[in-house]
């Protein structure tokens, strides 16, 4: 495995270095060119000589149109195109001003005139509005729409929230995991993310891994739903970053953007402070680019510092006055309680409270007469930054029949972490995350007819949160009756994760009479070790102050639990795909899409461990543990048309439907390793002895003398022996691996309005099948009648109690939920002509399921069903559903004044006018209760 590595690595150093010996450009990810030669008549026109040149490094590619008058350029970085068609008896045509974008089909119909003496007919209107071609559903924001339109900003700006703009789109839901928002209502884990062809795909929470500098993109391209079967790895939107590329033309760039409070109007909690949180977001950056060789050797390089500065958004909680800590200290029952008092805030005043208004006051009584402490609202003072640096050099050569390309990319990332919901500076621990990428490509033109494709990458993307000092010990703990107030680290801190991953890629495309085909795969190899154990410092839920002080059992349900054990996790894995597609030409106006594709997801190294609980196995039941099964099915045919119904390309027919799977997230593994590496103790479970002698508190008065005695933390973890040990220890199940199958279907009718300008009417659908949610495979049965809740309580039985599985909830993240999406949406779009871009859409939709959130990310999106036993009655509409969405976006470069004097000429050229404007329907919540209601002990 390391001697494979190494030469790995060797060769992606070797050629990196000899394209990019200086810095470069170019796209990996490309484009396709194609279309059909007709004469006057519309007849087709065979063997003509097509060449095509690039408007931005001069680099040609020459090929013949077949004998059903079609002709393709496949692989084409995105940029501007001149196209040229020579044949005898006809005149000499050129077309220019043609746009390529990635990860699409861009059409040019070539219209050949009889020759009369030596007449060449130019054509400068770029390539045709519609998509007469393909029925991949798609949006792309090119040049100055990138970097210019405003959205999100602050950190982690990212050109992956131009996505919202696009129909059949929202924005990241709250509660929901993922990245990207919902693309034709499927979650945002479902999204697939690239940089320049390559992935850009974080295995363990299905996120990108890493940003590329806004300024230095020339194109993003968003996929939804129905592509070509090239694109996989994700059903829901396929998000392709193009890097910036030199051209023959030496360019160097400065920019700067600022966004603070003073710009933003008072928010409805800021209203009530009476002024505004601090909010300081700074960018500045630069690029330079250009050729070493003209029409052959390109370099491109840019940098960018990010830094956000602002005040943590914290609720406000209630804290003691320092009068009422005094109080607090001298009733304190130990030495241990006084410990943890002194990491307390302390309120400025006593505040009012309830209505009519009245001094806030907590009560505590450690002597039989209760004493009233005074308490007032605080504010989080920590502070809150971040700070991200971010690179990229790029180098391309073209020679003809072969390009190659380079890309290195890296990102810096740093900022305080705290954590709880309460910001401290003494919990304070600074979070690392980085980011390097090397990317290779090359492109061989075999033949005028036969193009091969091949890419290599190299990632590496470490994550550190560490804890030093006082936090590194420090429990997190919350005091209900002090509005919840919580202190010290997150109960996920600390944990750490590297990550590594080795691509290579290679795909031929073919053209031959109608058909126009393309063939390869993709190969991945991850390694990732990484450590997480939740709640490894413990987590204590009083529901009293009076509680702490009297330093009893913290009796907050589900909250009081200490992890023990090993957190580390073997994320190694394999994964491959292999596609082919075949677009036909059945007629000149009428195009198939026709593709199948294979997806495998290897299942890491660290589901082996699921074996380890074997003994506690119950034949016939969900409750056999053993190494998950792959899921080695996976295949998805992808089939489409795209139809001219006039002939003169100014009507456009699209539809199409396919299969497409889904990665199933690591981190659904890493949160379910058995008992025999690692657990979360409960009070209840260290009272019965699952781990040895209880502590001393569990035999006094409510837990009296529980810090003292040193919580849960002294309880040391052993593994269990015996079956019953294990099947009364267990808490979580792997199941065996089933990429989600997502089914998608798609109808589209797009008009020609004017010269530059379309209006789309779409319909879009999924249903994906199945989805993953947190269920509990052991919920308790309830009597079907008793007369009083003694009764009922005592008459529950947890299923397969008898067998052993007494420790309680044991949680599987099961592949059986469903979802289906209807949206229907129409869309003006204006591309670039004459100063303006234009594009307004409005989407209707409506999404429903029966499970949204998989693991426990929200409070308003519940993670288990009521009743796991009856899924049907979760059907409601989704956490995704939102019914209406606007969204217009647009760019507008103001007229140069023709004025004499220079400088007031100068000074008032290069302005432009640009905006956005977003509306959404609000987001379904679900109310709870917090509470056991129906009785089934899984609240």
């Amino acid at each position: 495995m390391k001697t494979w590595k190494c030469v790995f690595m060797g060769l992606l150093a070797i050629s990196f270095v000899l394209v990019s010996a200086v810095p470069s450009f170019a796209q990996s990810l490309t484009g396709t060119l194609r279309g059909v030669v007709l004469d006057q008549q519309g007849e087709i026109v065979p063997d003509v000589k097509i060449t095509l040149t690039s408007e931005d490094t001069g680099a040609s590619v020459t090929t013949t149109s077949s004998s059903a008058g079609t002709y393709s350029f496949p692989n084409l970085p995105s940029g501007r195109y001149k196209i040229k068609a020579d044949a005898n008896a006809f005149a000499s045509y050129t077309r220019t001003g043609i746009q390529v974008l990635s990860s699409q089909v861009t059409d040019v119909s070539v219209n050949l005139e009889i020759a009369s003496a030596t007449v060449t007919v130019l054509v400068e209107s770029g390539a045709n509005v519609l998509q007469t071609e393909s029925s991949q559903i798609s949006g792309t924001f090119e040049g100055d729409s990138i970097s210019d339109i405003p959205i999100q900003s602050g950190a982690f700006l990212s050109v992956l929230n131009l996505a919202i703009f696009l129909p059949n789109t929202t924005t990241q839901i709250g509660g929901t995991s993922g990245t990207g928002g919902s693309i034709g209502g499927l979650r945002g884990r479902e999204n697939s993310f690239s940089i320049d062809g390559t992935d850009n795909n974080d295995p363990s929470v299905t996120a990108s891994t890493q940003q590329v500098i806004p300024d230095a993109v020339q194109e993003l391209t968003v996929n939804q739903n129905i592509y070509s079967a090239e694109y996989g790895r994700g059903a829901g939107g396929q998000f392709n970053v193009i890097t910036k590329a030199g051209t023959n033309q030496v360019h160097f760039g400065l920019w700067g953007y600022n966004t603070n409070r003073a710009y933003d109007a008072f928010s409805n909690q800021e209203g009530q402070l009476g002024r505004k949180r601090r909010y300081d977001s700074n960018r500045v950056g630069g690029d330079a680019g250009g050729s070493i060789i003209k029409n052959k050797l390109f370099y491109y390089g840019a940098y960018e510092f990010n830094n956000l500065g602002l005040q943590p958004s914290a609720p406000a909680p209630l804290a003691p006055t320092s009068a009422g800590m005094t109080q607090l200290n001298t009733m304190a029952a130990d030495q241990q309680v006084k410990d943890l008092l002194a990491q307390f805030p302390i309120a400025a005043a006593q505040t009012n409270c309830g209505n009519p208004p009245v001094p806030c006051t907590v009560t505590v009584n450690t002597t039989g007469t209760p004493v009233a402490i005074p308490v007032g609202t605080v504010q989080a003072v920590a502070p809150s930054y971040v700070n991200q640096q971010d690179y990229i050099i790029n180098g391309d050569y073209n020679s003809g029949q072969q390009s190659l390309h380079g890309r290195y990319l890296k990102s810096r990332t740093r900022q305080p972490n705290f954590g709880a919901s309460f910001p401290q500076a003494q919990f304070a621990s600074f979070s690392a995350a980085d980011s390097r990428r090397v990317i290779l490509n090359h492109t061989w033109t075999a033949t005028s007819h036969l193009v091969n494709d091949f890419k290599g990458s190299f990632v590496r993307y470490t994550q550190f949160f560490p804890l030093s000092g006082l936090a590194q010990n420090f429990p997190t703990m919350t005091v209900d009756n002090l509005n919840a107030i919580t202190l010290g680290p997150s109960g996920n801190l600390p944990q750490s994760r590297v990550f590594d991953e080795y691509t290579l890629g290679d795909s031929v495309s073919f053209t031959h009479g109608r058909h126009t085909l393309k063939w390869g795969g993709q190969y991945y190899w991850y390694i990732s070790p990484s450590v997480f154990l939740q709640n490894q410092r413990g987590q204590y839920g009083y529901t009293s102050l009076n509680q702490l002080i009297n330093d009893q059992l913290p009796s907050k349900p589900n909250f009081t639990l200490q992890g023990l054990g090993n957190g580390f996790f073997s994320g190694n894995a394999k994964n491959f795909d292999v596609f082919m597609q075949d677009d036909v030409k059945v007629t000149s106006r009428l195009t198939l899409n026709l593709g199948l594709r294979y997806d495998f997801f290897g299942n890491p190294t660290g589901t082996k461990a699921n074996a380890l609980n074997a003994a506690a196995s119950l034949p016939g039941t969900p409750l056999v543990f053993g190494v998950p099964k792959q899921d080695w099915n996976n295949i998805g045919p992808r089939i489409g048309f795209a139809w001219d119904p006039t002939g003169r390309e100014k009507w456009a027919v699209r539809g199409g439907g396919g299969v497409a799977y889904d990665v199933i997230p690591w981190n659904f593994y890493t949160n379910a390793n058995p008992i025999q590496l690692q657990a979360v103790l409960t009070p209840g479970a260290a009272c019965v002895g699952t781990f040895g002698a209880p502590p001393a508190w569990c035999s006094t008065p409510n837990g009296s003398g529980f810090l003292a005695d040193g919580g849960m933390h002294n309880i040391v973890f052993t593994p269990p022996t015996t079956q019953a040990a294990a099947r009364a220890q267990t808490a979580n199940i792997m199941a065996d691996a089933a990429a989600p199958k997502v089914f998608t279907w798609s109808l589209s009718v797009q008009r020609e309005i004017m010269n530059k300008t379309s209006l789309e009417v779409r319909y879009l659908g999924a249903q994906p099948l199945p989805t993953y949610f947190s269920q509990s495979d052991v919920p308790a049965t309830v009597p079907a009648t008793a007369p009083t809740l003694q009764q009922f309580l005592a008459l529950r039985t947890r299923r397969y109690a008898s067998d052993g599985f007494t420790g309680g909830v044991i949680t599987e993240e099961a592949a059986v939920g469903d979802s289906t999406y209807h949206g229907g949406a129409v869309e003006l779009l204006h591309r670039f002509s004459r100063g303006l871009m234009l594009r307004a859409n409005y989407t209707f939709a409506k999404t429903m399921d029966n499970s949204t959130n998989d693991l426990n990310t929200s409070a308003v999106n519940p993670r288990r069903p009521q009743n796991s036993y009856n899924l049907r009655n979760e059907w409601a509409r989704s956490a995704l559903d939102v019914t209406h969405k606007v969204a217009i976006t647009w760019l507008y470069d103001l007229p140069s004044p023709n004025w004499n004097n220079h400088f007031a000429r100068d000074a008032a050229s290069g302005w432009e006018w640009t905006g956005s404007y977003l509306f959404q329907s609000g987001q379904p919540v679900t109310i709870q209760s917090g509470v056991d209601s129906n009785g089934n002990l899984d609240a």
